[in-house]
């Protein structure tokens, strides 16, 4: 693939990262160079004697680097992609190095040996006994911590919720213990996202308060029900609940859809251990959204395969539910390329009604991808709103820092925008202006 100088800017991990890599984007700094149909390469002088090795494959992307900075891709591999895409020939078609190839074989060979261990794994399946037993006994672990939470709302309930704010943390965390033990650590996000709405203290705090409390309820009597439910039904009470459902699971059952599936947009949500990363996709002729949520613990890089402003042919497997909005990537059949546009609903209200329908199926849908077109950004009472063509508006979300830049773009003209809907307000992920694509910093701290 061809990729262009703005996708390369989308893999950044931050924006310091690539301003050092535009400074080493030139071709003295760089006394090797060299690229391939499946690779880059070069060596990069630095401070010391030895200049780094950094290397690219192409059919990931993916990087290394010999450099010691814990960032991925490093300064260093993202100016050699800048290099390799700016068309200005600087990185010449050469014989691959040993030690490019080496790489190169490595991953193929780790790959080869994944998708051997996934089918070794399928053709012994562990015996169905064995699987019941220890379901059941999870099950029961399960019920009885929702069993005891149950009743602990119904205390701050009965005690009544205007004391809540000056009561301190530990009546949440307390509780959140009592659940991550039961083994319900969706759950336990619940009570921990409580405290946090409560400490606030203001706004309609105990609006958002009583909503997320309305879940959690429902979640309680969805699982002292769980063996009576459907499958789906079932899957959606599991991935509530914090239960996961297993890869090889979802590769074996999961329902294959095939399709162009364009990459809309990423939002990364960074916690002191760990960095949940979601990438959200969209068939292109008949707009079925899905999610490829993947996490990266400590210094463990991200998965950057899947570029925002690309689409690719392939084959995704989602995973069990009501509204499948989950899924995983399971063949690749062509390259990614530039996304040539971004399509998506006409107006707010069709947009919402899509969001509505993925609710009556699911009610715990928290996030949900927007794609509308032709909405102009404009400033109210110091808030960024977007307009559609009925005049209708949704607000950005509190997080979106780009405002002027997102003003900038549309110069009082309508765009088309990729975000998460959260209930109340969308975080902008990516805008397509009709000159092209380009994407917005999305990392939340939680």
């Amino acid at each position: 693939m061809n990729y262009t100088k703005d996708q390369v800017i989308a893999l950044a991990p931050d924006a310091s990262s690539m301003t050092a890599a535009k400074k080493l984007a030139s071709r003295s700094k760089w006394p090797l160079l060299g690229h391939s149909d499946e690779a880059v390469w070069g060596h990069c002088q630095g401070s010391g004697g030895k200049p780094y090795e950094v290397r690219i494959d192409l059919n990931g992307p993916a990087f290394k680097c010999s450099c010691p900075s814990r960032k991925f891709p490093c300064k260093h591999a993202l100016a050699l992609f800048l290099l390799h895409a700016d068309g200005s020939g600087a990185v010449a078609e050469q014989p691959v190095p040993d030690w490019v190839s080496d790489w190169l074989d490595k991953r193929k060979s780790r790959e080869k040996a994944r998708v051997s261990r996934a089918e070794e794994k399928a053709a012994k399946p562990a015996e169905p006994e064995t699987i019941a037993k220890k379901q059941d006994k999870r099950i029961e672990t399960m019920t009885s911590g929702l069993n005891d939470c149950e009743l602990w709302l119904r205390d701050l309930v009965a005690n009544g919720l205007a004391s809540l704010p000056g009561q301190g943390y530990a009546v949440w965390e307390n509780a959140a213990a009592r659940l991550v033990d039961a083994q319900v650590p969706g759950a336990a996000g619940m009570v921990l996202q409580m405290a946090q709405i409560t400490a606030r203290g203001s706004g309609p705090w105990l609006r958002d308060l009583t909503i997320l409390m309305g879940k959690l309820y429902l979640l309680i009597k969805a699982f002292q029900r769980f063996r009576e439910l459907p499958e789906d039904r079932q899957a959606d009470v599991r991935t509530v609940a914090g239960w996961p459902i297993d890869r090889d699971t979802v590769m074996a059952n999961g329902k294959t859809v095939a399709g162009t599936w364009a990459v809309v947009g990423e939002s990364i949500r960074d916690s002191a251990k760990m960095k949940e990363q979601r990438v959200w996709l969209r068939e292109v002729s008949t707009q079925t959204a899905a999610l490829v949520l993947s996490f990266s613990y400590g210094g463990q890089p991200p998965d950057v395969s899947l570029v925002p402003g690309t689409c690719l042919d392939a084959e995704l497997i989602f995973y069990p539910g009501s509204h499948p909005l989950r899924a995983l990537v399971a063949k690749r059949i062509s390259a990614p390329r530039p996304m040539e546009e971004m399509r998506g609903e006409k107006t707010i209200a069709q947009a919402l009604e899509k969001y509505a329908e993925a609710v009556s199926l699911n009610p715990w849908t928290m996030l949900y991808p927007l794609v509308i077109e032709n909405l102009v950004p404009r400033v109210v009472e110091n808030r960024l709103f977007f307009f559609d063509k009925e005049n209708r508006r949704i607000p950005a979300h509190a997080s979106f820092r780009e405002l002027w830049e997102c003003l900038a773009l549309s110069g009082g003209h309508g765009l088309t925008v990729a975000g998460e809907w959260t209930d109340r307000s969308l975080l902008p992920l990516a805008f397509w202006n009709g000159e092209g694509w380009h994407r917005f910093s999305a990392e939340l701290t939680v």
